[in-house]
């Protein structure tokens, strides 16, 4: 996906337009510092650290009024300076508020012709994953939605760009991979909030007393809410799930069957399992029980399978990559949740340093975020126990924090701020 930002894709652009040349310099100096292939004096590093903050505040003033000539090369360098958020800010709150900036950017300023090229979807594309993989991470629904997926904003004025230089050989696989992870991040967010209304209206009591209760007294126990749309909306969720869960388990074992296996496929299979395992962990709540309907869980040893087979992958591929490394990076805290032994935790563990060896800072938030949860879940002596109570204080949080208009950072806790060090 970020091979969108390789030098046979932009470098062309880059020699021809100013403000993408500056963004790439800023950025591939905000890498370099970070991962110590360069040495900076601190002259140097108060230097980078103000032209950083000064392209920030350019591109966001670029974002912000009407929708400027130059659409496509604005978009372009907005995205390279998200993915640079995240070498820099351990917490992931600066990409998120980035990605959301961009949303509205491309919400008021795209447009949606018929004659999209190459490079301007795989622009878009790139965003979409940022945007989803965000969501999902963040308990969050996506901030740009679906319908606005086939938006085809225009070229810039004055610049040829080369399709023919960029590989895109794998599109239609990487699409199919979006629209799945876009329907789990959707779907997450749709169950968390009827999981937290359900809390809140004490629903398993409701709907399991012995005796029976008036209407006029159920709503005044449901505090408005109605009874049947609640039960409706949560066998729709599980009716949803179900269909995902089929598609992505059809998808793995083809994939797994093949005798030749593509390079773009084996390259996503790790989101597959990482899909697959959280649908599952989305049912865990006792609530979705009392709707008396087959729940699309797996038992604890073939998600544990799955969790193992998506590390498995993701630590092959980053043994080979630097700068994607980071795209696999939110697979590991979901997947560190099932890990029972040391051993296993500890490969978690040293999946994340090698990722914040490539230099991205986030992957330490999710390392304290993930010790922080192993201790929630060991106050326990029944692993399936504390692995309900974390996921379900968890979504309390999350959701309950949207419904009072409160902002979540993406590792769940303020880890710090974006600077460069």
């Amino acid at each position: 996906m970020i091979s969108i930002f390789s030098f046979n894709s932009i470098g062309r652009l880059s020699q021809q337009n100013e403000l993408v040349n500056k963004t790439v310099s800023v950025v591939g100096g905000v890498y370099a510092s970070r991962t110590g292939k360069i040495f900076l004096s601190l002259d140097e590093i108060r230097q980078l650290r103000k032209s950083w903050e000064e392209m920030r505040q350019l591109i966001a003033d670029e974002m912000r009024g009407a929708r400027p000539a130059n659409y496509n090369t604005v978009l372009l360098c907005a995205l390279l300076l998200e993915f640079a958020e995240l070498f820099v800010d351990k917490s992931g709150e600066s990409w998120m508020r980035m990605v959301q900036n961009i949303s509205e950017y491309i919400r008021h300023s795209g447009k949606s012709p018929h004659g999209q090229g190459a490079f301007e979807s795989s622009l878009y594309k790139y965003y979409r994953s940022s945007d989803t993989i965000g969501a999902i991470v963040a308990y969050k629904d996506v901030v740009l939605p679906t319908s606005c997926n086939t938006m085809r904003p225009e070229p810039p004025n004055g610049i040829e760009l080369n399709p023919g230089e960029i590989d895109f050989a794998s599109d239609k696989d990487l699409d199919r991979l979006l629209d799945i992870l876009e329907q789990w991040a959707r779907l997450q967010y749709r169950a968390l909030g009827w999981t937290w209304t359900s809390d809140r209206i004490n629903f398993e009591a409701v709907v399991s007393q012995d005796t029976p209760v008036s209407e006029d007294q159920k709503d005044q126990v449901l505090n408005g809410t109605n009874l049947s749309a609640h039960v409706a909306a949560g066998i729709e969720i599980i009716c949803m799930a179900c269909r995902l869960q089929r598609e992505i388990i059809s998808i793995i074992l083809t994939s797994t069957t093949s005798a030749q296996l593509e390079s773009a496929i084996t390259m996503m299979l790790p989101y597959y399992h990482w899909a697959l395992m959280g649908i599952c962990r989305l049912f865990i709540h006792p609530a979705w029980s009392y709707l008396q309907c087959e729940l699309p869980v797996l038992q604890d040893d073939m998600i544990q399978g799955q969790a193992l087979a998506a590390l498995t992958h993701a630590e092959g591929i980053i043994s080979n990559i630097d700068l994607g490394a980071v795209l696999y990076m939110p697979l590991a805290y979901l997947i560190g949740l099932e890990m029972t032994d040391e051993e296993e935790r500890k490969r978690v563990i040293n999946f994340l340093e090698t990722i914040k060896a490539k230099g991205f800072d986030v992957a330490s938030g999710f390392i304290v975020e993930l010790k922080e949860s192993w201790v929630e879940m060991g106050k326990t002596d029944n692993r399936q126990t504390g692995l309900t109570a974390l996921l379900r204080t968890q979504s309390q949080l999350v959701i309950g924090s949207k419904v009072d208009g409160c902002n979540v950072p993406l590792a769940l806790g303020d880890r710090g701020n974006s600077e460069i060090e």
